[in-house]
């Protein structure tokens, strides 16, 4: 975040992190600068689709009822978190990959 910091409180972007794997409490004082109007979300450890589910639930104002819509945006979250993984980029056989830029 700190080479990118002062663009993103300029451009007015709002920021979404699964920080919880690192160390949220840090995360949070080191993003102390922009707590005058920052729209900055860090959340402890979640599901790697619940960051793209609760910013298209929060855009599109879905409901804990639109399970269809619910479903497609944990999907849609599943597809970011996961993309290299669901194309090849992760297999049993790793150890037998012989070109690991080209792995997907």
């Amino acid at each position: 975040m700190k080479p990118v910091l002062r663009e993103i409180a300029a451009r007015g972007i709002r920021v979404v992190s699964n920080a919880g794997g690192v160390n949220p409490e840090g995360c949070t004082a080191a993003l102390g600068a922009l707590r005058a109007g920052a729209q900055v979300v860090i959340t402890g450890r979640c599901v790697d689709s619940a960051a793209t589910l609760g910013v298209l639930t929060h855009e599109f104002g879905w409901g804990s009822q639109d399970h269809d819509l619910m479903a497609a945006g944990s999907l849609a979250g599943h597809l970011l978190e996961c993309g290299c993984q669901a194309t090849g980029g992760l297999h049993t056989d790793w150890d037998q990959m012989p070109d690991w830029p080209a792995i997907g």
